[in-house]
């Protein structure tokens, strides 16, 4: 016995189902939502309900064992400051301290105000020198300078703040030396 011929409405109807069902296949995969940012924020709050009142605390667990006490560590470098001025407006350049030999982190903040002319500070330790500068002027009467260094000293000696210009006030000086272990 032979295998019957499909009708011409047998194809055409096959045809038709295959076409839907891929069809759909593609829309699914192509509107496929995946994250909430697709979706829109009023729709997605009537979405999501009111949040629920909190629930009772859970148990507390149990303390866990206590572990090893750590090896101590190195003593570190001794550390010293040394300071001269207050940082308020009595307080003016020149200023110095007397430190012992050794390194040093060295900072200084001068308030200039009043005159029209180029102003610096400097700060002098051992064989470092560190300028900062600015200018007064009718459109900038006043202006903070800030002096950062790293000196070496080997001997005692004296670090210090001096300011130069023709600046009406050096104000709200302050300079301090922080001895380091050492400077790399």
């Amino acid at each position: 016995m032979q295998p019957r011929r499909p009708s011409p409405a047998t194809i055409i109807a096959s045809l038709a189902l295959f076409f839907s069902l891929g069809g759909t296949a593609i829309a699914a995969h192509h509107y496929l939502i995946t994250s909430t940012g697709q979706i829109k924020p009023s729709v997605l709050k009537k979405l999501t309900g009111n949040t629920g009142a909190t629930g009772a605390a859970g148990a507390t667990g149990l303390r866990g064992v206590e572990g090893p006490r750590g090896k101590e560590g190195p003593e570190g470098a001794r550390s010293d400051v040394w300071q001269a001025g207050t940082g308020k407006a009595e307080s003016t350049a020149p200023l110095w301290v007397s430190v012992p030999a050794g390194s040093y982190l060295v900072v200084a903040k001068t308030v200039v105000a009043g005159g029209e002319a180029v102003v610096a500070c400097y700060v002098k330790g051992g064989d470092e020198e560190d300028r900062a500068s600015g200018q007064i002027s009718e459109t900038v009467k006043e202006l903070t300078l800030t002096n950062v260094e790293t000196t070496v000293l080997s001997t005692p000696g004296t670090i210090e703040l001096e300011c130069k210009g023709q600046a009406d006030h050096f104000w709200d000086a302050k300079l301090t030396a922080t001895k380091v272990g050492a400077i790399h």
